[in-house]
This record gives structure tokens, sequence and C-alpha cells, in this order.
């Protein structure tokens, strides 16, 4: 099944990222780069997901957020990081 998402939801989505990386909130691009990668991801656009997966685990670890288990579990299930 396809999410679909329009171009104006995903231009608000990138004005977001902008905002949060002008404020340096590392917890909020955690969110914002996690959901960005579930568009990516439903609409088949893997690599594109993968990279936005990654930048969302990033800002995970970097602010302790709680979504970093779920990032790294995914990345593992993706072959993008290696499982313990």
């Amino acid at each position: 099944m396809k999410l679909i998402v329009s171009k104006v939801e995903e231009l608000k989505l990138d004005k977001e990222i902008l905002r949060a990386h002008d404020e340096g909130d590392s917890y909020k691009l955690a969110e914002l780069y996690s959901e960005a990668a579930r568009i990516k991801k439903h609409a088949g656009e893997m690599n594109a997901a993968g990279f936005l997966r990654t930048q969302a685990f990033v800002f995970a670890l970097e602010s302790a957020h709680p979504l970093e288990g779920e990032l790294r579990k995914a990345l593992v299930v993706d072959g993008r990081e290696l499982s313990e």
C-alpha cells in the first residue's frame, strides 16, 4: 500500500526540517526525518528512505530520543546497520 502525500505536504515537511536545523532542535529533527523516511519508503524510494532514516537515527542518538531503538531496528532490517 502506497502512502499518498501531496507535494504541498512534502514542501511543508521540508520547511519544518529546515526550521529545526536553524533552531538546532535534534529531538524534532529525529521525528521529522523519521516521518520523511516513512513517506519515501511508502513511495517505493528505498534509497531515499534509508538515507532519511539514517539521519533520523543520528539525531535520535544526539538527543536521546525514544525513537532511537525503533530507528536502529529498521536500519538493521534494511541492511543499513549491523546487528549486535
